[in-house]
């Protein structure tokens, strides 16, 4: 038996209207797909992303408000039982993503309301230390609706080598953090990636090696392939992430590599789909289809070999798909919780 944590919104972000959720949930998942809510968590409200530390078996939820943003932390137990040990205001609006560093020693997240990266001391104890250090990106994108100041919705730590790296939506931008001593990170010096005008970068995810990255994004509905050369990095793709001739409304949410990056999938809200592509040698992408989510507006998904778990937000359900050989999936079933949004594999 596996189990994964389920991320929610216990309110709606924008009216407070409370969604049924219970905070975090722990499911267990059989070997046949079938899949069980063993507990739910609800002191915390809106934890819409969690993040994993396997060094110190730590679970991070990002509580993601218009005001009091914050970050709760929890130990894991070897049954998978949380114990809350910790919680730390960040000061933003619309904290949506948190994430630790390789080391486990410090936590990164993003204030998307606000545009704002910040990083906090982990101690090993599991609690929070006193360094708190917060970033403000600036400017502004193409699209005046969703772009009309910075607004950071990812970091991701490379592990090979001490970097970090920020996706600023609201002004096409991927961002580069340093290590430093002082603040545990800092703005690097070097450009950041100018994406395409309106793309609204949201998610990345990199390859083993750390010389090719995958972004998917949001408003343009678009994966994009970069490699990586000394730091500079050169676009190499551009694709749609929807099929031709679809003309209905779709966000691009979420994306993910198989764990032998042989295939690349992408969620869709609105078409709610994954779009499957297979990574070629070259690490350039082909489509080779649709999976349904059997289920609304999935946010994020998560694999656990040989099961994708998918996070349909709209339609309350989190489903279990199985992958084929050929990097497909089929439908195995569902639990329904309400206003999914993050599954965490410890």
């Amino acid at each position: 038996m596996n189990c994964f944590f389920v991320g929610t919104y216990t309110r709606n972000l924008l009216t407070g209207k409370k969604t049924g959720s219970q905070g975090i949930y722990l499911c267990s998942l059989e070997k046949d797909g079938t899949v069980h809510v063993r507990q739910t968590y609800n002191h915390i409200e809106n934890p819409s992303f969690l993040a994993w530390n396997p060094k110190m078996r730590l679970l991070a939820a990002a509580s993601e408000q218009i005001e009091n943003s914050a970050v709760t932390l929890y130990r894991v137990a070897p049954d998978y039982t949380l114990t809350r040990l910790d919680r730390l205001e960040t000061y933003g609006m619309a904290c949506c993503h948190v994430t630790f560093s390789p080391r486990g020693d410090f936590l990164a997240g993003v204030h998307y309301g606000t545009g704002e990266v910040f990083v906090a001391d982990v101690l090993p104890e599991g609690r929070f230390g006193t360094r708190f250090t917060l970033f403000r990106h600036s400017g502004k994108g193409g699209d005046p609706q969703r772009q009309e100041g910075p607004h950071a919705h990812s970091v991701h730590f490379l592990k090979n080598v001490p970097r970090a790296f920020v996706c600023d939506l609201g002004i096409d931008r991927i961002i580069p953090y340093d290590p430093d001593d002082i603040q545990g990170l800092r703005q690097s010096a070097t450009d950041p990636i100018a994406l395409p005008a309106k793309s609204g970068p949201r998610h990345m995810e990199f390859t083993r090696d750390e010389r090719w990255l995958y972004v998917v994004c949001e408003l343009a509905n678009t994966v994009l392939v970069y490699e990586l050369f000394d730091k500079t990095p050169q676009l190499r793709q551009k694709l749609s992430t929807l099929p031709d001739g679809y003309e209905g409304e779709n966000l691009a949410a979420d994306l993910h590599l198989s764990s032998d990056e042989k295939h690349l999938y992408v969620s869709n809200r609105g078409h709610d789909s994954l779009a499957h592509f297979t990574v070629g040698e070259d690490h350039r992408l082909r489509l080779a289809g649709y999976i349904s989510c059997h289920g609304r507006g999935p946010r994020n998904f998560a694999i656990m070999p040989p099961f994708i778990m998918c996070a349909n937000q709209n339609s309350d359900n989190v489903t279990i798909l199985r992958c084929t050989p050929q990097g497909g999936a089929t439908y195995l079933g569902e639990v329904k919780i309400p206003s999914p949004v993050c599954i965490a594999v410890p």
